[in-house]
């Protein structure tokens, strides 16, 4: 009972431990550059909106967000026309990645004032030899608070009650 109790009590932290290191709140700065390349570019500018297309690619810092279309929501200054990404939404093959962890899923969005990034569909998260899996996670950037959802409804990626899943792998010792 005991050895169970300890058990259980180990996985937990192991899960917390992985869930907490998606992203170190140290290395967030929501000033450094976004550099954005693909196939094409659709600007709106009268909504402020561009809209990028076909193996998406965008870059801040440590911070990869891939997709098939991103549509970026910008602001602009009137002091010498600075503009300034404020929101990004991604759709398709949406891929999220840092130094030591990646996450898929089907949509996600990237409040870049708030320095939160949303994931949702079928998502997997991957660090190392360890996977979570459910149908949103929520990182916070500043705090480096990340939270996995489960879903209402069954999902094939999740438990048959549609549950947060995860696989832990213990690493091996010499």
């Amino acid at each position: 009972m005991i050895k169970n109790i300890l058990f259980i009590l180990g996985l937990i932290n192991i899960l917390i431990l992985s869930a907490n290191n998606v992203y170190s709140s140290s290395k967030y700065d929501k000033n450094l550059p976004i550099e954005i390349t693909a196939d094409s570019l659709e600007v709106l500018q009268n909504e402020k909106v561009a809209i990028f297309k076909g193996s998406v690619d965008a870059k801040q810092g440590e911070i990869l967000l891939k997709a098939d279309k991103l549509k970026v929501e910008y602001t602009s200054s009137n002091l010498g026309g600075k503009q300034t990404v404020s929101k990004i939404f991604a759709e398709g093959n949406v891929s999220f990645s840092s130094n030591s962890e990646s996450a898929n899923s089907d949509i996600g969005d990237y409040d870049v004032e708030q320095g939160l990034i949303t994931l949702s569909g079928k998502v997997k998260l991957t660090q190392g030899d360890n996977i979570l899996r459910g149908s949103q996670l929520k990182i916070d950037l500043k705090t480096g608070k990340n939270t996995m959802i489960g879903s209402q409804k069954s999902l094939n990626t999740t438990t048959k009650d549609g549950r947060v899943k995860g696989l832990f792998i213990p690493k091996e010792r010499n």
